[in-house]
């Protein structure tokens, strides 16, 4: 099951988070891995920050999705700072998290970019 942050228009740069405190109880978080996906280009790619997500499809579009950067807030929130996007385009941030006995955790959420 897929969560769902509130729209995004292309020229906002908004923060996101996803809190990992009920997962992780008795853990420690080692690392914080961003990737996305979009309705547009569907190979999941690591977004890692201050980066963006530049490709082309059949009809030459780019993407400037960016992960502007990223945080571990109180050791359990992982927070992404997205900047860009094209209008229409629906994606698909996945939150990987580490912890310190080696438990792959990940959450999908969705966000969709939208002119206001």
């Amino acid at each position: 099951m897929s969560l769902i942050w509130p729209n995004k228009d292309p020229d906002e740069l908004l923060d996101y988070s996803v809190d990992w405190t009920d997962v992780t109880i008795g853990l420690i978080i080692n690392s914080i891995v961003w990737s996305v996906r979009s309705n547009v280009y569907a190979p999941e790619v690591v977004l890692e920050a201050g980066r963006d997500l530049t490709f082309a499809t059949n009809s030459v579009r780019i993407d400037s999705i960016q992960n502007i950067a990223q945080a571990l807030e109180g050791g359990k929130i992982a927070v992404i700072y997205v900047g860009g996007g094209i209008h229409g385009v629906d994606y698909t941030f996945i939150c990987t998290c580490t912890t310190n006995i080696n438990t792959v955790i990940q959450r999908a959420v969705i966000l969709r970019c939208r002119n206001k």
